[in-house]
């Protein structure tokens, strides 16, 4: 049996939705499928948000060792965390959510993960912690050096591609 393709999934704003997001999928899905996967976030804060949703999942910080529906994690530290409030607009949060991204491209550039699946961000946090991009899709064209970069929304109906932007109206582009 081919193993399955390791899907890096980032955690997003920390203050936000999307740990919960992440672990309300993870617990959706087959163990072999959950093992599949390698969460990058902050393990403390992703914990958290399983005991909220009581989902009742097991973690482990070896991505290559994950086995029996335990959820690979790799936990990125960063600066301010103890400023992270649910909820909350903060450089910290920010900081962090950029972070998860910057730590994905170079796991995938790597080879250790196949795809990367993003939860949300806060552009204006991650603004305020001083990275200027529009949104996932600027950023990791940026990180990757790509000339031009695309955000492809598929459903099993219909795929489509933006042909424009998500632009800040305060922004002048």
């Amino acid at each position: 049996m081919t193993p399955l393709t390791k899907i890096g999934i980032t955690m997003g704003d920390p203050s936000g939705v999307g740990p919960e997001i992440i672990v309300k999928a993870l617990r959706e899905m087959s163990p072999e499928h959950r093992s599949a996967c390698a969460v990058i976030g902050n393990l403390d804060l992703l914990k958290r948000a399983d005991k909220l949703v009581e989902a009742g999942l097991a973690y482990v910080e070896n991505i290559e060792s994950a086995s029996g529906g335990a959820v690979p994690v790799i936990h990125v530290a960063t600066k301010g965390q103890e400023q992270i409030r649910d909820g909350e607009l903060t450089a910290a949060g920010g900081e962090a959510a950029y972070q998860y991204v910057v730590r994905a491209v170079e796991l995938a550039l790597a080879g250790r993960i196949g795809v990367i699946v993003t939860a949300p961000l806060n552009k204006a946090a991650m603004h305020a912690a001083g990275h200027h991009f529009d949104g996932h899709t600027e950023l990791l064209a940026h990180l990757t050096g790509a000339k031009s970069s695309f955000m492809l929304l598929a459903s099993d109906k219909l795929c489509a591609v933006h042909v424009s932007s998500q632009c800040h109206p305060a922004r002048d582009h």
